[in-house]
């Protein structure tokens, strides 16, 4: 006959041991979900403030008005771009004049565009400062009644990026004043306010013998 196993017996201390063991493993897998948690919070909250929240937070104010990371983000990428362009337009002229690529010029040219766009800190404020400019001008135009159409506006931006679509302007032509020499007092007192006419003699015949 085939041998029969005899039931297990659990005590209860062993019951005691597998409830404490469950608890455990249940509070462990708890904190490791709940850090888990937090650091892809903290993940998350990282790429959006490097990202969504940087464009609204403040990064100064003006007399009430409020410039924030949105606006400043893209005068940075403006600011950029000028300096971009200023050393392409450098570059091209001195290639235009044959300067060479080697040229002490075009080196400390290169080397000072690099400078600037590696400087954050310094860029930075320096489009701060012109931020400041531009609100503190708004304002000004805003308590004078001064107001400046979009036309206008359009014109000012291609004329400092250069850019004519419809080809650049001729100059009008000025006018040079003529500027006439004056007399001195002393010069004056040696003319004679009007001129005054003298006859001249009239002859007379000789007497005849």
């Amino acid at each position: 006959m085939a041998k029969t196993k005899a039931p297990k017996v659990v005590s209860k201390k062993h019951l005691a041991r597998l409830e404490r063991e469950r608890r455990q493993t249940r509070a462990v897998i708890a904190v490791a979900a709940t850090i888990l948690l937090i650091i892809l919070g903290l993940f998350t909250y990282a790429v959006l403030d490097q990202t969504v929240l940087r464009a609204y937070k403040p990064v100064v104010e003006v007399n009430g008005d409020v410039v924030r990371g949105r606006e400043f983000q893209m005068r940075v990428r403006l600011q950029r771009q000028q300096i971009i362009n200023t050393y392409l337009q450098n570059y091209v002229m001195a290639q235009y004049f044959g300067i060479n690529e080697n040229d002490p010029y075009l080196q400390n040219l290169r080397q000072d565009t690099e400078n600037r766009l590696q400087d954050s800190r310094t860029l930075g404020q320096t489009v701060i400062d012109q931020l400041i400019e531009s609100h503190l001008i708004r304002q000004y135009a805003a308590q004078n009644g001064i107001t400046v159409s979009e036309a206008e506006v359009e014109k000012a931006i291609r004329e400092a990026f250069q850019y004519y679509p419809d080809g650049t302007p001729t100059p009008a032509p000025t006018l040079t004043p003529v500027v006439f020499s004056t007399l001195s007092p002393t010069q004056l007192a040696l003319v004679s306010p009007t001129p005054t006419f003298t006859p001249w003699p009239t002859p007379t015949e000789a007497e005849t013998a």
